[in-house]
């Protein structure tokens, strides 16, 4: 996906069944009606790609945080954790989570590539003083100057790019 000229690929998912690699123009959030979680594929999403930077913040849920983190600092206020998520560069990130008393006197900032919708309504602790919010920066596909010929609607059927041979193992190939 990272190499890929022909177009921007912002998703790729690996059957492992047939062994086959599809690249995408789309991922989870650009088309979410047509993202479909299938068993033996992997789903992985450029972090490099689509980031949007003029977006939003939806209203702050309070008493809950998401549980699942990519990056965790220090910060003094909700409002330095979410410039700290507006400027991530590491990852796209998409919501943050502000801890006002992890311990006493020391505040704590989680940063996340996932949303509500993503992680799923398992995926928060209840915690008094927590602040959460997310990015909402509508439903931003391609910048249209980047839009290419190719049919849109592409993410539910991606595009074969590679199918890999399988390779089997010597039975008399010991592993250490």
């Amino acid at each position: 996906c990272l190499s890929e000229s022909r177009f921007s690929c912002r998703s790729a998912t690996y059957d492992h069944l047939r062994k086959e690699c599809h690249l995408s123009e789309e991922d989870r959030f650009s088309q979410p009606d047509s993202f479909v979680v299938r068993q033996g594929s992997d789903y992985l999403e450029n972090q490099c790609e689509s980031r949007q930077t003029r977006c939003d913040y939806t209203p702050q849920t309070r008493d809950q945080y998401l549980i699942y983190t990519d990056k965790s600092l220090e910060a003094f206020s909700d409002a330095s954790c979410k410039q700290a998520c507006t400027q991530e560069r590491d990852f796209n990130c998409r919501s943050y989570s502000f801890l006002s008393e992890t311990r006493p006197g020391t505040t704590q900032c989680l940063l996340s590539s996932d949303t509500q919708q993503s992680a799923g309504g398992n995926a928060f602790q209840l915690t008094t003083g927590a602040l959460y919010a997310e990015k909402d920066c509508g439903r931003q596909g391609r910048p249209a100057s980047q839009s290419s010929s190719r049919p849109s609607g592409q993410f539910g059927r991606p595009q074969i790019v590679d199918k890999l041979p399988q390779v089997l193992a010597d039975p008399e190939d010991e592993l250490p």
